[in-house]
């Protein structure tokens, strides 16, 4: 079940961005934490508090030429290595610039990095500002989150970042319930998550799917997407904190 659902996510080669809400940094250390026999990289192109202190792997944080430095001696080494710039503050790191990373990632051999670009507030669901994302670049693919845990909850900005434009993109307004054809809006309307992505592969990630309940809710979001637009064939349900996090893929 782990290599499906890394070969779903496309988490096994090249640069990997995460964009949306919901789970973006549990997302990417279990990712990384599903494959301990490869060479994983992590980062992040805008500010990012710490990853899980369950994952084994080793930060690096400096400036461009102490990193490439770092990465190169970390070249053979087959562990997690996350590359961040420095900050004041002790619970975020800086990101690092677009194309810093995908240097990083070939200088410390890695066959895969994961890439946290764009930010949430650990909100439940997100709308893209203006401009967000900030993809690696190049980038391979794009894994875009949503949690199923914002429906049956008024839009505001205790379920959500930038609810303005989350209304703007589903039609539905501050205060009313978030339900399942407004979370399928998300996944498909070009200024929702798909926004900035251009032709990049995506895959939809409806996380938190934890129960039998959730997973029939997600399932009928899923299908909305999928008969919305032709951008992407499945929609992966997944629980990213669960023993197996994979629940179901959608479609395709």
């Amino acid at each position: 079940m782990a290599e499906d659902l890394i070969e779903t996510l496309k988490a096994d080669r090249g640069i990997v961005c995460l964009v949306g809400a919901g789970g973006k940094k549990t997302t990417m250390a279990r990712l990384a934490s599903l494959q301990p026999n490869r060479a994983v990289g992590l980062s992040s192109t805008v500010f990012c508090a710490p990853l899980p202190d369950w994952l084994s792997h080793t930060v690096q944080t400096g400036a461009e030429t102490a990193l490439l430095e770092h990465a190169d001696a970390s070249r053979d080494q087959r562990i997690a290595l996350a590359w961040f710039g420095t900050s004041e503050r002790p619970d975020r790191h800086s990101g690092l610039p677009p194309t810093l990373i995908p240097r990083l990632h070939q200088v410390a051999r890695r066959q895969v990095t994961l890439v946290k670009a764009d930010g949430a507030r650990m909100r439940r669901i997100k709308a893209p500002g203006p401009k967000e994302p900030v993809l690696a670049t190049p980038c391979d693919a794009v894994i875009a989150l949503l949690s199923i845990k914002a429906i049956g909850r008024p839009l505001d900005e205790k379920v959500a970042h930038r609810p303005d434009r989350i209304a703007d993109t589903t039609g539905l307004r501050r205060g009313q319930t978030i339900g399942a054809t407004h979370l399928a809006r998300l996944l498909t309307h070009p200024h929702g998550l798909l926004q900035g992505l251009g032709d990049t592969p995506v895959t939809p990630v409806i996380n938190m799917v934890d129960n039998a309940e959730a997973r029939a809710v997600a399932r009928r979001v899923a299908e909305a997407a999928l008969a919305d637009t032709r951008r992407f064939d499945r929609v992966v349900l997944a629980s990213m904190r669960a023993p197996s996090p994979l629940v179901e893929i959608v479609g395709d």
